[in-house]
């Protein structure tokens, strides 16, 4: 995969962020077998955003003869709301469980897998199943080993991440 039929890509890209996705991001994961990115903001609507060009970068992936470790890896300093914290742990645990059995990736889910991290039986990496199942699928690119996220969240004083809006600051 190379990107050099992408003769529309800017240097610069202002304005809506709808732009940015539809112009930059969704092209470029159209064509990517790695994406490695530091973002100010990522969460799980951000999937639905990139949706079409997540599944071309998952078929991508599936194609390659030897599987990248975490081919998407991103540092973020979002604070997530409970339900993305919570997709996120279900797919470490799940990604842990795995390791422990098969060093197998699992493009497709088996639907017992599927219930586990939230999703309908029968899900699979597509667009449309990306962007419907949004907590799911983050759930299933952590737990099958395609994405590796690191978090810089502010944690209360019992170690738990704050709600968004919330600063850490008191009076904040």
């Amino acid at each position: 995969m190379n990107f050099t039929g992408l003769t529309n890509l800017k240097r610069r890209y202002a304005g809506q962020a709808g732009h940015l996705v539809n112009e930059f991001f969704v092209p470029v994961l159209r064509r990517a077998v790695r994406y490695d990115r530091q973002a100010g903001y990522f969460d799980s609507a951000c999937l639905v955003l990139v949706a079409a060009g997540l599944a071309a970068f998952i078929q991508n992936i599936r194609r390659l003869p030897t599987p990248l470790s975490a081919p998407m890896r991103i540092i973020t300093g979002a604070t997530w709301t409970p339900d993305d914290v919570a997709a996120y742990r279900q797919g470490q645990t799940t990604l842990e469980a795995r390791l422990n059995q098969t060093m197998l990736r699992h493009f497709e889910p088996s639907d017992e897998e599927c219930v586990r991290l939230g999703l309908p039986k029968g899900w699979r990496p597509e667009a449309d199943q990306i962007a419907r199942y949004r907590f799911g699928a983050l759930a299933w690119l952590v737990a099958s080993g395609l994405l590796d996220i690191k978090i810089a969240l502010p944690l209360d004083p019992s170690g738990n991440p704050y709600q968004p809006g919330r600063s850490g600051v008191k009076g904040g």
